[in-house]
């Protein structure tokens, strides 16, 4: 590689993943998007910190990187398009995600040209659209270009949101030969985990490549309405446990085969999942982790969450305003911040405890499952009742019990597709886990959001507080 490409990357690599350079750049475009005075003060700050340390170059480049994601983030958020809008008569759209019916969320689509009267004009630039679709009786792949009539409408912030009709949508084709192939192998794994794992093919479908066609609307309703709808939502969770499992495949390689020969799985899996931003996120994040160990680099992982998100905003700008994103986001960020603080004060407060009893390994997986509980819930909980108005009362225990049961139930229904005699405990198990969801769902409180934030931003403080005078 000639040397100047060679120092360019190297730069690069120091700018993201200097101490909380990426968290500083995704932080500042974040800021100047949204809350400009206080973007002002950051970037003073950040300022002051780069001259007081000698570190010009990096805060150059920093702010480089910075200027460059927000106005590529600013054209999608502030788009121009010389039309007047109650001039649309028909649009095009290609589909962003799949659309299912019942479907929790609404479709996000892409238009890619307008038909003015008789004339059609192409847009180049993205707009920011949210559909839904009225009478949808049938799952529209993600990919698929559509073309309907657009009769209802309406201009909201700089979003136009509008409303199709089903019956009157035409399929033309797919955006791209990748799409069309992973829409037909996603029709022979559906037709072969119906024919071997029969009622629990939709939550198993659902869990591995976050397709919801075959769950029951029940079975989604009853996760949305636990507070476990994270968990049919393709994340860390999955990605970790099916790195972790070709990981021991393979622990007999080197960890330089084994990253050689995660790559394509991995490409494969979010491919066939729809390259679901959870899951994007999730894979990029170990993918930049497992390459900063390789090259005997300690990455800090609050800086690979940044990192994940700036090349998922790049990618596509979307992310901004998918909720099952935020969710994600939020739920990482809540462990790195908090996990260490929590866990130390659970060993704290067992010291009262024999020490052979709190030394053993048993003790310290409880306390390390349930401070990645109380972190996830520390900073969840008041985004979640912004936008869903109730929580789950035992959101901690149902957070921390529901992921192992999920763990099992992957194992089982994965061996139940090699062996089909397992099938009735498969059944079983799914069962069981249903029991369980609609005796949760009772307990469901609507506390305001502000009330709950205000409580939870003392203690997170409290605790970081406490964490960094013991350190």
């Amino acid at each position: 590689m000639p040397k100047p490409i060679a120092t360019t990357i190297k730069h690069l690599f120091v700018t993201f993943f200097a101490r909380h350079g990426s968290f500083t750049i995704l932080l500042l475009t974040l800021e100047l998007l949204f809350i400009p005075i206080l973007w002002l003060l950051h970037l003073a700050i950040t300022a002051m910190l780069s001259i007081k340390q000698h570190r010009l170059k990096l805060f150059i480049g920093m702010i480089t990187i910075h200027l460059l994601l927000s106005f590529h983030l600013y054209r999608y958020l502030h788009p121009t398009i010389a039309i007047p809008i109650n001039a649309i008569s028909q649009m095009r759209l290609t589909l962003q995600q799949d659309a299912i019916p019942n479907a929790l969320e609404r479709a996000t689509v892409q238009a890619y040209s307008l038909t003015l009267g008789a004339t059609e004009i192409q847009v180049y630039q993205r707009l920011p659209l949210r559909v839904s679709f009225r009478n949808l009786d049938k799952v529209l792949p993600r990919g698929s270009v559509l073309s309907a009539p657009i009769k209802m409408y309406q201009e909201k912030n700089g979003t136009l949101y509008i409303s199709v009709d089903a019956r009157q949508m035409t399929l033309e084709r797919f955006a791209s030969p990748l799409w069309q192939w992973r829409e037909k192998t996603m029709q022979q794994i559906k037709h072969l985990l119906e024919s071997r794992l029969q009622s629990s093919a939709g939550l198993y479908l659902a869990v591995t490549l976050g397709d919801r066609s075959l769950l029951s609307p029940h079975t989604a309703r009853l996760f949305q309405a636990t507070g476990l709808a994270h968990l049919l939502a393709l994340s860390g969770m999955h990605a970790t446990f099916l790195i972790a499992t070709i990981f021991f495949l393979l622990k007999k390689f080197s960890l330089r085969q084994r990253f050689i020969l995660l790559l394509p799985i991995v490409i494969l899996h979010a491919l066939l999942a729809g390259m679901l931003y959870t899951l994007l996120r999730a894979y990029i994040m170990a993918i930049t982790l497992l390459i900063g160990r390789l090259d005997y680099r300690h990455l800090s992982v609050l800086d690979t969450l940044a990192f994940s998100s700036i090349l998922l905003l790049l990618y596509d700008p979307q992310v901004l305003l998918s909720l099952s994103f935020h969710l994600s986001f939020v739920s990482v960020l809540g462990i790195i911040l908090f996990y260490r603080p929590i866990f130390k004060l659970f060993k704290q407060l067992a010291k009262p405890l024999p020490k052979k009893v709190r030394n053993h390994s048993l003790t310290q997986v409880i306390f390390g499952s349930l401070a990645i509980s109380f972190a996830v819930e520390l900073l969840l909980n008041p985004l979640i009742l912004f936008h869903f108005k109730e929580m789950q009362l035992f959101s901690f225990l149902s957070n921390l019990l529901f992921p192992i049961l999920f763990l099992g139930f992957l194992l089982l229904g994965s061996l139940t597709l090699i062996a089909p005699v397992l099938l009735p405990f498969l059944t079983f198990f799914d069962t069981l886990m249903h029991h369980a969801l609609q005796h949760l769902d009772i307990y469901r409180i609507s506390p305001s959001w502000q009330f709950i934030a205000i409580i939870h931003l003392p203690l997170a403080l409290s605790l970081l507080f406490w964490h960094n005078r013991r350190r």
